[in-house]
């Protein structure tokens, strides 16, 4: 949906600004002649409006705004001292998720997006329900010298309806034996 704003310049704060004012109180009246006016408080949190262009003639400005709509949620965590990400979510490919690829086919995919280290050992390689979904499960343990390393493992969840991986957790250290201060 696109919306365009024709804005004076001048006054104490930027015109843009008040071109976004603008088009918010426009999708605030349409929402409470509709009788939506409870969901106006919801609005700017699941709408962004993006400004796309805009064309100065004086003593106007045109803006325009395409308004886009929030899909899903994306997290994702970092080490801080190496930068390296150690896990992600994005939740917008678990939706729909149930029976349809064979273990074997998402275990390869998931070991794709794992690339387990060689001391590795599959732990979990399987199909689980969570939350009401069907999701394949893939885990690995972390082994030096046939014993395992505390804490560290790599998780991969991948859809089995559309081969597409939402999850992905790696803890994996390089094991050292010279002493180190913590």
């Amino acid at each position: 949906m696109g919306v365009a704003m024709i804005v004076e310049a001048g006054g104490d704060r930027p015109a843009r600004e008040a071109a976004e004012e603008a088009v918010w109180a426009t999708i605030r009246r349409r929402l409470e002649r509709a009788g939506g006016a409870e969901s106006v408080l919801y609005m700017q949190h699941l709408l962004k409006a993006h400004l796309e262009g805009e064309e100065a003639a004086v003593p106007y400005t045109t803006y325009r705004f395409g308004l886009y709509q929030r899909l899903s949620e994306y997290s994702a965590a970092y080490n801080a001292v190496t930068g390296e990400r150690m896990s992600w979510l994005f939740d917008l490919y678990r939706e729909n998720s149930g029976p349809g690829m064979d273990a074997e086919t998402c275990m390869g995919i998931a070991r794709a997006v794992a690339e387990p280290p060689p001391d590795n050992v599959v732990e979990t390689a399987q199909f689980e329900e969570q939350g009401g979904d069907m999701v394949f499960v893939a885990r690995w343990a972390h082994l030096h010298e046939d014993t395992p390393v505390e804490g560290d493992f790599i998780q991969v969840l991948v859809n089995p309806r559309t081969g597409k991986v939402f999850s992905h957790h790696r803890k994996w250290h390089r094991v050292a034996f010279e002493q180190s201060e913590r």
